[in-house]
This record gives C-alpha cells, structure tokens and sequence, in this order.
C-alpha cells in the first residue's frame, strides 16, 4: 500500500477545497481537528465543517494556485 506524502493530502485538500467539495473535506477532518488561519481558530470537526460552509457560502468560485510548496528537512 502507498502512502500518500503531506505534500498530496495538502494539494488534495486545495484542490477540493477550490471545488467547494465538502464531502471529500470532511473526509480529510479528524474528529479533534483544529482549523487556524489568519482571522480565526476553531476546534472540532463539527466547528470546522460549519466554518468551511460559511467560506463556501460567502464566495461564489474560489480559486488557489499553489505556486511551491517547500518541505523542511526533518532530523
């Protein structure tokens, strides 16, 4: 079995994040995720579901271009 790399999960996740694909985001979410950004910090799969709602609701498309991702070395 392959193991998908952190790399994948999170161009998986822009990807259906970009798509308003809830139901595979939520997929993604563990039951005790913490979701932070910029502007807010919530805890919880049930808060962080209603939080990415709400996003999806106020923007009509979203768009993401991952220019590049780094991976820092790990000892």
């Amino acid at each position: 079995m392959n193991k998908i790399s952190k790399k994948e999960v999170c161009l998986s996740y822009l990807k259906k994040y970009a798509e308003k694909d809830l139901n595979n985001i939520e997929k993604m979410f563990s039951e005790d995720i913490v979701l932070r950004d910029w502007k807010l910090r919530v805890e919880g799969i049930k808060n962080a579901l209603a939080e990415t709602r709400k996003n999806f609701k106020n923007a009509d498309t979203i768009e993401i271009e991952v220019l590049s991702t780094y991976k820092t070395k790990t000892p």
